[in-house]
């Protein structure tokens, strides 16, 4: 609601995947689309990582590794941006995890 308000601040926490309103937002766009209807930028947009919830790479690899049981097949990574998800996915594997980046569109059959 402040989007245009030169006296707001919109603070952005963490990570914003491509094509999100925050990751156009960081851009520096000076006009956005929001529900339909276009709107000048005049807000300051700042981002912090502080109050970020995900672990880093080598937190996911301890919590994967601590997670598989005997009966563990496969490792879908379903929520990551490309480069990051392949880097997880290399890592599991050379720890002898079987671990697959997840392809839109992709079934993927659990049993």
């Amino acid at each position: 609601n402040n989007i245009s308000n030169p006296f707001s601040t919109i603070l952005i926490a963490g990570y914003c995947a491509d094509g999100t309103l925050g990751h156009r937002l960081l851009s520096g766009m000076s006009h956005i689309t929001i529900n339909k209807r276009e709107r000048a930028v005049m807000a300051q947009i700042k981002k912090t990582d502080v109050y970020s919830a995900h672990l880093d790479h080598n937190g996911l690899l301890v919590y994967i590794k601590q997670s598989v049981g005997e009966n563990t097949k496969k490792v879908i990574l379903v929520h990551s941006d490309p480069h990051s998800a392949t880097a997880i996915k290399d890592s599991l594997n050379r720890l002898s995890i079987n671990a697959e980046v997840a392809e839109k569109g992709k079934v993927y059959l659990l049993n």
